[in-house]
């Protein structure tokens, strides 16, 4: 009996891991396992992206386009098929889907200059190289359901994981997670001939507008303390000047 229970739990750990494949993380350097490979991780960004889409206006801007692109050249994967589009809102926002597909809320566009605009691109595709928003899905969800998911061709399963992705995102990224891309994406930034301080100073314009009176400033009430996030990136843009 014991024999038969051990073969079977062996059979089931088979089964959730034979989907895994390694995948090379070219920001810690180091080969990950994970059942999200690249090709499908931006099949799942496609799908989120369409749902986005449906449900908010969306538009393209050559502005947003031209920087997002620049910055993209400029990061730990480069080679991704970037999509940067803009979403009709008066929140203050910007978020990334796995895969490259990057949106930036017509308020932010408005009030960003282009090295703050190119800072906060560089932050959302820091997310997508640090491949955060694939982590915190199979974190969620664990191996076996994405795995059905992804395998299913019904395509309310595939919108089901779509939707899944986008709210989980929504919620926000850990700490951690936070400061690393807040890190990367001013780097990025910077390579690409953008000022060092371009993110440093549009989130002091955002803790300057709070100061006035009640702002629908979504990019700052998903993410870690402002003055934290201020404090860390100013060390990192005297060491950028002084390159």
């Amino acid at each position: 009996m014991r024999v038969i229970r051990t073969f079977f739990i062996f059979l089931l750990l088979l089964i959730l891991t034979s989907g895994c494949v390694t995948y090379y993380n070219p920001v810690t350097q180091r080969e990950e396992k994970t059942l999200i490979s690249e090709e499908m991780e931006i099949r799942i960004g496609k799908n989120a992206a369409s749902e986005v889409e449906r449900e908010y206006r969306t538009y393209s801007s050559l502005r947003l386009e031209n920087i997002g692109e620049r910055v993209a050249k400029s990061s730990h994967r480069p080679h991704l098929p970037y999509h940067f589009q803009v979403m009709e809102s008066k929140e203050i926002n910007a978020f990334a889907l796995p895969g490259g597909f990057i949106y930036v809320t017509s308020k932010l566009l408005e009030i960003a200059d282009d090295d703050e605009l190119a800072g906060v691109l560089g932050h959302e595709i820091a997310h997508v190289c640090c491949r955060h928003g694939v982590k915190k899905l199979e974190a969620q969800l664990g191996y076996s359901l994405i795995a059905s998911l992804i395998l299913s061709k019904e395509k309310a399963d595939l919108v089901r994981l779509a939707n899944t992705t986008f709210k989980l995102i929504s919620l926000g990224y850990s700490r951690k997670d936070e400061f690393q891309a807040d890190e990367l994406g001013t780097k990025y930034a910077f390579k690409a001939g953008y000022s060092a301080d371009g993110l440093l100073r549009f989130l002091k314009k955002l803790k300057e507008m709070e100061k006035i009176g009640p702002q629908p400033l979504e990019f700052l009430s998903t993410h870690p303390s402002v003055d934290k996030r201020i404090e860390k990136l100013e060390g990192l843009v005297k060491e950028l000047e002084k390159e």
